[in-house]
């Protein structure tokens, strides 16, 4: 923020001030690899902002019905838009775009928003059932890529990573990362912070230490529910070990970041 010299302005800043500073500090390479985390969509969505207020007027032209909040949801995502639509612009002025991948997802769903609201202005699910609220896009787009498809089984953030690794056939170890392929043949299985989890056969809540089917013809099937459940359970007692021990300095034959004294050794 200080050395890109941001104008600032009140709330979360703009994403596509964010592509225009720093867009020119790569694009003249041959290769490069960037991450970006993005802040224009963030919340508070019922309380004025810069970016919550910058576009309203266009939106009432449209849907003056909608509620205020929803707008100034919608105001900030016209940001984001403007953002990407910058950078796929450049991208394809330098000649670079028929080969980048943009691996673009969402984190959680919009907080501080009424779950009622979440619901009713989404047309493709329910929000409401099951743990549908959390559901979010991740999407790859590479224009030189053959073909569109769309795919919906589930998958976390956690899968991201390895599914990336994969599809550009980079070199990586696939047991040092929770997540799994999307591609690979292992099932694909979501946990959440609070030991609730989803298959593709149905939703467990650990609350209630409750399997809802999603095929309501379906019994649960108890040795299913228990080997994964007992597989998540082991996914968080692996990951508190890790953090505890400092694993992976440990493991010489890994890539990890060194001191400035081994380095000069």
């Amino acid at each position: 923020y200080d050395d890109l010299n941001f104008h600032t302005i009140k709330g979360w800043q703009s994403d596509l001030e964010l592509m225009e500073l720093t867009v020119p500090l790569y694009i003249s390479e041959d290769k490069f690899f960037t991450l970006y985390v993005t802040s224009s969509m963030h919340f508070p969505y019922d309380e004025s902002s810069t970016l919550g207020d910058r576009y309203l007027n266009e939106i009432d032209a449209v849907h003056p019905d909608y509620k205020l909040n929803i707008k100034r949801y919608i105001s900030k995502a016209m940001e984001l838009d403007k953002a990407m639509a910058y950078l796929l612009k450049v991208l394809e002025e330098n000649g670079k775009l028929e080969d980048t991948a943009i691996v673009f997802f969402a984190d959680h769903h919009p907080l501080n928003t009424p779950l009622n609201d979440i619901a009713m202005y989404t047309y493709e699910v329910d929000r409401t059932v099951g743990l549908n609220e959390d559901r979010t896009p991740f999407v790859i787009y590479c224009p030189s890529a053959l073909g569109t498809k769309k795919l919906d089984e589930v998958n976390s953030t956690f899968d991201i990573l390895p599914t990336v690794c994969n599809l550009y056939n980079l070199d990586y170890d696939p047991r040092l990362y929770l997540g799994t392929d999307y591609f690979g043949k292992k099932e694909k299985i979501v946990y959440f912070t609070n030991g609730d989890w989803i298959s593709q056969k149905g939703i467990y809540y650990n609350s209630r230490s409750q399997f809802v089917p999603f095929d309501e013809n379906l019994e649960p099937d108890e040795e299913y529910v228990g080997s994964i459940d007992r597989e998540v359970t082991n996914c968080f007692n692996v990951s508190s070990l890790i953090f505890r021990t400092d694993y992976f300095a440990k493991r010489p034959d890994l890539p990890y970041p060194k001191s400035k004294k081994e380095i000069e050794k």
